[in-house]
């Protein structure tokens, strides 16, 4: 209880559009998980695809992007214990919605004779919204 007490907090702290892209955030990341349960791996790509063509600012409405990615990096400890993937399908909506083009990359590793894997967003200039160090670890396997 009182973690969601925190959460609230950090919430009416927010100002209006920031309030806005947290509760969108967390409808997004919400679906996309409920999304995995029900729907295959094909029609969740579909889906993002389509939610990637929508815009709700302009160029001169949006928010900076490291303050988006801040917000919906919060609502993960809102939710329960989701993937990377889903987290960077969810981020890869958001980020669209707001303007900007980004990609999923997925990499795999081999580890401690384990095959690992791990989804990363990146900017349509290549820059990395992940910790370089982790992600210089995989190879990439596909793109989304």
């Amino acid at each position: 209880m009182k973690f969601l007490i925190n959460k609230l907090i950090v919430f009416l702290k927010l100002k209006n559009q920031e309030k806005f892209v947290f509760f969108l955030s967390f409808l997004i990341l919400f679906l996309t998980s409920f999304f995995f349960k029900i729907l295959s791996f094909r029609q969740i790509i579909k889906f993002t695809n389509f939610l990637t063509k929508k815009r709700l600012f302009n160029k001169n409405q949006r928010i900076s992007l490291h303050k988006i990615y801040i917000i919906h990096s919060k609502c993960f400890g809102v939710t329960y214990n989701t993937s990377c993937l889903v987290k960077c399908i969810s981020g890869k909506i958001i980020l669209s919605l707001m303007g900007y083009k980004t990609l999923i990359l997925n990499g795999i590793k081999f580890e401690k004779g384990k095959l690992k894997g791990h989804a990363w967003l990146s900017l349509e200039n290549g820059e990395i919204l992940e910790n370089k160090d982790i992600v210089s670890q995989y190879k990439i396997s596909f793109i989304i």
